[in-house]
């Protein structure tokens, strides 16, 4: 008999359990398609508004993601965790960066989003808005605190990044915020993990706006008082490139700087 009872009870246990997490993965699906109503509904039933789903994600994470601000906005004023990340350490600012949501980023920030935060990659936010070229949300970022020259795991930076992009706005408006136009890529720490790198050392955000073929970007960064003969470890310059490329416009301005032939 008592076997039986305890059988009893760990069935309803279980039930219970099972009933739970249903009831979690609806509000995190609600979230990520924008259904407010059941949002709000499952909320007002008590599920827990920062429970995880596949992957570690969370309700916020998924209206963040989806860009669903009147549902980060319902989660924001009930308590939702701001900085809860997924399995890969992303948060909700940064999938709101990432995505371009200036409204969803604003009122991430304003409710405390951690935005020198770095997932797995070493990725910030502001990483991710440069990667993107949202910058909407880059000065949303770097107006709560962002550091323009903080690296992910290659060493990139946010202007190394846009700079890779061309995006001459968004290079233009981040040396306006302090990025460093003498930023180095190095092998640093993370040689091996992410493959041969020792040929980027040394590489500075002149030399990848030259490898770019971008002049624009070449003279933005002149302008701001690059260097303009720095040397990589395997005795590259920001010429040589220039020539190797067959960017002859950019050797010229370059040696009217002063480099080195």
């Amino acid at each position: 008999m008592r076997i039986l009872a305890a059988a009893v009870i760990a069935c309803i246990l279980c039930a219970g359990t099972v009933f739970a997490d249903s009831r979690e993965d609806a509000l995190i699906g609600a979230a990520a398609s924008g259904d407010a109503k059941k949002v709000a509904w499952l909320v007002g039933e008590d599920v827990n508004i920062n429970c995880r789903g596949q992957n570690d994600t969370t309700p916020l994470i998924e209206a963040a993601k989806n860009g669903h601000e009147d549902i980060v906005k319902y989660l924001l004023s009930h308590y939702a965790s701001v900085n809860l990340d997924d399995k890969d350490d992303v948060s909700p600012i940064m999938y709101a960066a990432q995505g371009g949501y200036a409204a969803v980023a604003s009122d991430l920030l304003m409710s405390g989003a951690n935005v020198k935060a770095q997932d797995v990659r070493g990725y910030t936010a502001l990483i991710y808005a440069a990667e993107a070229g949202h910058k909407d949300v880059a000065k949303l970022l770097l107006d709560k605190g962002a550091d323009p020259n903080q690296r992910c795991l290659t060493t990139d930076t946010a202007l190394t990044i846009a700079i890779q992009k061309k995006d001459k706005d968004l290079v233009q408006f981040l040396l306006s915020k302090g990025a460093d136009p003498n930023t180095k890529l190095t092998e640093g720490t993370f040689f091996g993990r992410h493959g041969d790198r020792s040929g980027l050392d040394g590489i500075t955000a002149l030399m990848r706006a030259v490898q770019a073929g971008s002049i624009e970007i070449t003279q933005m960064l002149l302008d701001k008082g690059a260097k303009v003969n720095e040397v990589t470890s395997m005795s590259n310059t920001a010429l040589s490139y220039a020539v190797e490329g067959g960017h002859k416009e950019i050797a010229d301005l370059l040696i009217s700087k002063g480099a080195k032939q």
